[in-house]
């Protein structure tokens, strides 16, 4: 599932953070590391520096004989997303890890802003976002848990399969999580209204989403024997990420869009969100 990772490095310290991530899951899928770097002038000094650069890196994969096999070194010129986007649509990359926030290290490029670029863009190649607000970054606890938020729909379930993928083979504690909204905006004569659901409503909306739960784990290899379930009531993101909190250490698998499947809330913009506040790192699959 994640033949090819491509670490997109901007020269700092931070953004190299992704490979740690980068070089935890190669190790259990024998995944191809491309470390890629992007110089935007051209000029040959500045070239020569970014290889320099992406050697020194790959030196950090090399305590390892099978992934120092994988590695693959690439530098390129342009501008920083899109070449990012360009190269992963046309090299069949399987995951992009980058870090949510660099700083300019080699050239005037901000990790952050390319990042972004990169979240928004419409390149299918699911995305691992490093947080770099995480506090712990050893390497035995970046999977011990993963959330996964799901809306009831279809589409937003585009992160299932990678997220069970990475619990089978790091035996990761998988939440299920689902959040029922108390209401719902409607258009009335007035202008829109926030209309309160019924408590009847509320109960028959669990009924349906612990249904949905099961549904979902049965269509997939027991990729852990520590799958929970939770239902709660109340604003998606907030309480999204008041469980992330609860959590701590974790890991949240996200697609970037559903649609209202068991209650309404839009997930794309709760995707981004929860992207902007959590400090946690973040799987994010675009569904189409």
């Amino acid at each position: 599932m994640f033949e090819t990772i491509l670490v997109p490095l901007d020269g700092s310290v931070l953004a190299e953070q992704s490979i740690i991530y980068a070089k935890t899951i190669a190790e259990k899928f024998l995944s191809r590391i491309i470390l890629f770097t992007v110089c935007e002038s051209g000029e040959k000094d500045q070239i020569a520096g970014c290889w320099q650069f992406l050697d020194s890196k790959a030196e950090l994969l090399k305590d390892n004989s099978q992934v120092e096999k994988l590695i693959q070194k690439v530098v390129v010129s342009g501008q920083p997303a899109s070449q990012i986007i360009d190269f992963a649509r046309q090299h069949q990359v399987s995951l992009i890890i980058m870090t949510s926030h660099g700083r300019s290290g080699l050239g005037p490029w901000p990790m952050g802003g390319t990042a972004n670029k990169v979240f928004h863009s419409d390149i299918s190649v699911p995305l691992l976002l490093v947080n770099s607000r995480q506090k712990d970054l050893a390497r035995e606890f970046l999977f011990e848990k993963i959330l996964i938020p799901l809306d009831g729909s279809v589409a937003g379930e585009s992160a299932v399969s990678y997220a069970f993928a990475l619990a089978e083979k790091f035996h990761s504690e998988i939440t299920l999580l689902h959040v029922i909204e108390q209401g719902r905006h409607v258009h009335t004569i007035g202008g829109l209204q926030y209309v309160p659901f019924l408590d009847q409503d509320i109960e028959t909306a669990k009924n349906r989403a612990e249904k949905y739960f099961n549904s979902v784990a049965s269509k997939l290899a027991p990729a852990s024997n520590r799958v929970l379930f939770e239902i709660v009531v109340g604003d998606a993101t907030r309480e999204i990420l008041k469980t992330t909190e609860k959590m701590s250490r974790c890991l949240i698998a996200l697609s970037t869009h559903g649609y209202s499947g068991v209650s309404a809330w839009s997930f794309g913009s709760v995707t981004y969100k929860i992207t902007q506040v959590a400090t946690q790192s973040f799987l994010i699959v675009k569904s189409h």
